[in-house]
């Protein structure tokens, strides 16, 4: 019996550090998402911008027409720049609580993981020491009925 309540108790503390490693792994990998959203992002701004400027190099005539393109460039280019300023300064503080709410989820969960795995422990320590003590009692026993005999 007390086998299977040690093996019991060493299935959960393997199954708490499981879970314990899923979320570390879950959380490093909501980080990476993260950093790879922004950098896309950025990416797709400075693709945006070459394609603009390279679409009107391949069209200009004339210098006047150069010209009036450019200006009409920048100004596309200023207000396209100035929308995503807007959207992903609107989005940073929304995409920081998120990270900050899911870790602080993850934290919570990790400590609650630690403490079950610390009870876990602190039970298999109580059993191992009720075990030694029921061994104790036993070769008492046998060492008086031994004593008795002779």
């Amino acid at each position: 019996e007390f086998m299977d309540r040690e093996r019991g108790l060493r299935g959960q503390v393997r199954l708490a550090s499981e879970n314990l490693f899923d979320e570390k792994r879950k959380a490093k990998t909501l980080k990476n998402d993260l950093l790879y959203e922004s950098s896309e992002h950025l990416e797709a701004l400075k693709k945006h911008h070459e394609k603009v400027k390279n679409s009107i190099e391949g069209k200009i005539e004339s210098l006047k027409e150069k010209e009036r393109l450019e200006i009409e460039v920048h100004k596309d280019t200023v207000e396209f720049l100035e929308a995503q300023k807007v959207t992903a300064i609107e989005r940073l503080p929304i995409l920081s609580q998120k990270f900050e709410n899911e870790f602080e989820e993850k934290a919570n969960e990790f400590k609650k993981i630690t403490s079950q795995q610390n009870e876990l422990y602190e039970k298999l320590e109580r059993l191992r020491e009720r075990r030694r003590i029921e061994i104790s009692e036993e070769e008492l026993k046998q060492k008086l009925e031994n004593d008795e005999r002779m």
